[in-house]
């Protein structure tokens, strides 16, 4: 069974990702072998992003909502 991402087949995928960690990367360097499991890494990443964001944006709406609230010591 054929399996591209764009043009690339899974072995020639493969193939550049074993290429890169051999000549890029100090030896012991995770990366991934495989395109699944490069795949795995950027979704990983993608979604911690979003938490992080959806975190920092509720945080905000909170201080807001606060903010409403709270009476300042200089009666502002």
């Amino acid at each position: 069974m054929y399996s591209s991402m764009g043009r690339w087949s899974n072995e020639s995928f493969s193939m550049l990702l074993k290429m890169l960690k051999e000549e890029l990367l100090p030896n012991g360097a995770d990366f991934p072998n495989s395109r699944l499991f490069a795949i795995l890494g950027f979704l990983t990443t993608k979604l911690m992003l979003v938490l992080m964001i959806a975190c920092y944006i509720g945080r905000r709406i909170a201080y807001l909502i606060l903010a409403k609230f709270v009476v300042h010591q200089d009666g502002k």
